[in-house]
């Protein structure tokens, strides 16, 4: 197997490459960790979609269902409080759906980790796919690059890696926190539509 290169620096203290050796570990395993996480909330994230879409398929049958045949001032009112709750669950629910989307994709955040903390983060190169095309164009450059690397320098790639892991996770559970906030308002509204739906059919 590969071994990372030693500096000069590292043969002169064996306690301190022990000790990176043992961070690189433990932020493998938390990446591993992460992208867990991130799997599972993308997971949350689509069934969420899939119940949002529901509520809009009932929203749109009592639309189409919904019929008063008085003309008094009372059914004027009932089909106003109609409109503004039908309104209200179409847009709650598109509102969960767009923030769930963005939480399996996000699409919200157009600008990446390495953009927005260019001047932070060194490269990940081996660790992020990106970085790793970036500054090797072949095979022949990538193996030169992961045979003269140092285990510091791995452990910087690792460590940046992380840190955008767990900033992609904090994005994404964000977005579907929204989303589930939006999804219990647009349930609130559908669930309002429905009683005023019978309560007009059984009373007009």
């Amino acid at each position: 197997m590969f071994a990372p290169r030693r500096s000069n620096r590292d043969s002169e203290h064996p306690s301190r490459l022990e000790r990176e050796k043992e961070l690189l570990d433990l932020i493998k395993w938390n990446i591993l960790r992460y992208d867990q996480i991130r799997t599972s909330t993308a997971s949350r994230a689509s069934l969420l979609v899939s119940a949002n879409a529901l509520l809009l398929a009932g929203t749109t049958f009592l639309l189409n269902a919904y019929k008063i045949d008085n003309k008094g001032w009372q059914a004027h009112a009932a089909t106003s409080l109609f409109v503004v709750l039908a309104v209200t669950a179409v847009a709650s629910i598109s509102a969960s759906i767009w923030h769930c989307v963005g939480a399996v994709s996000a699409y919200k955040r157009r600008k990446t980790s390495r953009h927005l903390f260019r001047e932070e983060l060194p490269s990940r190169s081996i660790f992020n796919w990106g970085d790793t095309l970036k500054e090797n164009h072949n095979f022949p450059e990538f193996f030169s690059s992961l045979r003269s690397s140092s285990q510091e320098e791995i452990l910087r790639a690792a460590s940046a890696e992380l840190w955008g892991a767990i900033y992609q996770h904090s994005t994404k559970h964000r977005l579907l926190r929204r989303g589930i906030n939006f999804f219990r308002f647009s349930l609130l509204s559908f669930l309002s539509l429905a009683i005023l739906s019978l309560f007009c059919k059984f009373y007009w």
